[in-house]
């Protein structure tokens, strides 16, 4: 159930920090087309939107990358994933490699599914997965592989909804921003030195 709760307690902060960071966009969009003007705002109103972008961008920079560090330890150890080499345990029919729970109900099988009304989602490679672990895994974990067998996985099998799109281009401003973040020292030095 660990991974579950990663990738819910991620959602909250991807939530959150999409909200603070549009809200501080929209608060700068009002303040370059002069609607700040029209509720009589102060020259403030700029710094607290442009501080709301900052932050909404940092934490949305932070939490993806945390998250994606739980993600590689929770799955190496379940024991279905291993991230140079072959897996410890076998992966057998009917058993989600991300949380290691049963996916159906299967003949013969002692134990229930944890989670019954959970619907499963199967890869190009048969391997079967809850819905809710495989879109943690290759969304919010950034991982475009299987769990257990490391094929590639289309990410478009996971764009049902129309804010799919949008969550892609958030993630990838994230993704932007953390290079840029990553390797702006190089730049400055660079630009500095020339």
């Amino acid at each position: 159930m660990t991974p579950r709760l990663v990738y819910k307690w991620y959602t909250v902060v991807y939530n959150a920090s999409f909200v603070i960071g549009l809200v501080g966009y929209i608060i700068i969009l009002g303040v370059f087309f002069g609607f700040a003007a029209l509720f009589s705002a102060g020259p403030s109103v700029m710094q607290v939107g442009l501080l709301m972008l900052c932050y909404g961008l940092y934490f949305g920079v932070l939490g993806r990358d945390f998250v994606e560090i739980c993600t590689d330890r929770m799955a190496a150890t379940i024991g279905y994933y291993s991230k140079d080499g072959l897996p410890n345990k076998y992966l057998g029919e009917g058993i989600c490699a991300v949380c290691g729970y049963a996916t159906s109900v299967a003949p013969g099988m002692i134990e229930k599914p944890m989670f019954e009304d959970d619907p499963v989602h199967q890869l190009t490679c048969k391997h079967v997965f809850h819905e809710k672990c495989i879109r943690g895994w290759v969304l919010v974990g950034k991982k475009d592989i299987c769990p257990y067998c490391k094929e590639k996985v289309d990410l478009k099998e996971f764009k049902r909804n129309p804010w799919d799109t949008q969550q892609q281009l958030y993630l990838s401003l994230l993704d932007g921003v953390r290079y840029l973040v990553v390797w702006q020292p190089f730049n400055f030095s660079i630009i500095c030195l020339a």
